[in-house]
């Protein structure tokens, strides 16, 4: 005899619910296909994205121990994530330049600076997406990028000694545009020109990490034997250069702008010396920022120069380790033009040293520390 099966009304609003889910499901699958194709929006990466989310999610749910910061994600996903870096220094010395920055200027900072390894093979690219697109739909906003991208390199280049590997000059921000209907959309990113590669002369990428190995060594046994207070430290480190260092004549060599150049081939140009300054000056934990200008030397000549500024006893002052270096031919650095130019306030030391606030003959203006108006005592 057959059974009659009874009506189930737990059954019957369960099938409605499913059914009601799956037609939200592929109702908004279309939708949001019509969206990211009107949109000019990629659809893998926006499925990456989803997936990434969804895995966030999971493990949160399942584990309510578990933090978002602890969650693992591939090295594609930490390149899509915005870095907001704060820099926390009491001078603010060791991140002078990028604090001054724009937010896009610090944005392109961040990502130079967090990919330098990779900036090694010198043809790395490194990518922004869309994350400029706002500012490049305005009249103005491809030159002010590139003036945010010129900032940052030159912030980078003051704040790090460390990168002395890639010639900026060969490093380009490019921008494409492309339209989907009525949508503009704008990518840009930061590489080498048709495949040129952006390393400085004479460096190749296998020899890089033998360099900066070098380099950390010749810091660490310097820092190792200087001692006292921060002003025998300053005055121990500014002897090191002026008695190891020679000023390069010929203005050739691949080095000479680096502290590659000081430090291990000892033989550079003023940005050399005050690059290795405030290299070691690092190590020792005194703050030091770098100065570009114009300096006019002892026979009434006026060149383009870069020299110090150091935070000694709260205030700042000036230290010009390449003119306490002279050119001597048949005669002895005696001490008082040793020290010549060692911590001294503005009223004696911009007699003949004019700092510039625009750099690369960039508009961005920066600005330096205020010096003591005294020399130190």
């Amino acid at each position: 005899m057959r059974r009659e099966r009874k009506f189930s009304f737990f059954s019957f609003l369960l099938t409605i619910i499913t059914i009601g889910l799956l037609i939200i499901v592929i109702g908004g699958s279309i939708y949001l296909y019509m969206h990211m194709t009107e949109n000019g929006i990629n659809i893998k990466e926006s499925v990456d994205d989803v997936k990434v989310s969804i895995k966030k999610a999971v493990e949160i749910v399942t584990n309510p121990n578990t933090s978002a910061p602890n969650i693992s994600l591939s090295a594609d996903d930490i390149q899509s994530i915005e870095i907001k870096q704060v820099r926390k220094e009491e001078t603010g010395a060791n991140y002078y330049f990028y604090n001054q920055l724009t937010d896009n200027g610090k944005m392109i900072y961040n990502m130079i600076e967090k990919n330098l390894d990779n900036m090694k093979t010198g043809s790395y690219t490194i990518n922004f997406g869309t994350k400029f697109n706002d500012i490049l739909q305005t009249e103005k906003g491809k030159a002010d990028l590139k003036v945010d991208f010129q900032a940052a390199w030159d912030a980078l280049a003051l704040d790090n000694p460390m990168v002395f590997f890639i010639d900026v000059t060969k490093l380009y921000l490019t921008i494409e545009s492309t339209t989907l209907g009525s949508k503009t959309v704008c990518n840009a990113y930061i590489g080498p020109e048709q495949g040129v590669s952006y390393l400085i002369n004479g460096v190749k990428t296998e020899h890089i990490d033998e360099y900066e190995k070098k380099l950390e060594a010749i810091k660490n046994n310097v820092v190792a034997k200087v001692e006292g207070s921060d002003y025998d430290k300053l005055k121990q480190i500014h002897d090191v250069l002026v008695e190891q260092l020679e000023y390069d004549q010929t203005l050739s060599r691949n080095h000479t702008h680096d502290i590659y150049g000081a430090l291990v081939e000892k033989c550079v140009v003023c940005e050399g010396y005050a690059k290795a300054y405030k290299y070691l000056l690092d190590g020792v934990g005194i703050p030091c920022v770098l100065v570009s200008g114009k300096g006019t030397n002892s026979k009434g000549e006026t060149e383009e120069h870069i020299w110090n500024y150091v935070f000694l006893g709260k205030r700042w002052y000036a230290v010009d380790v390449t003119w306490d270096d002279p050119i001597i031919t048949g005669g002895i650095l005696t001490n008082s033009m040793k020290y010549k130019y060692f911590l001294r306030g503005s009223d004696s030391f911009n007699r003949n040293h004019i700092a510039n606030n625009y750099l690369s003959n960039n508009s961005f203006k920066f600005v330096y520390p205020s010096l003591s108006v005294d020399d130190y005592n």
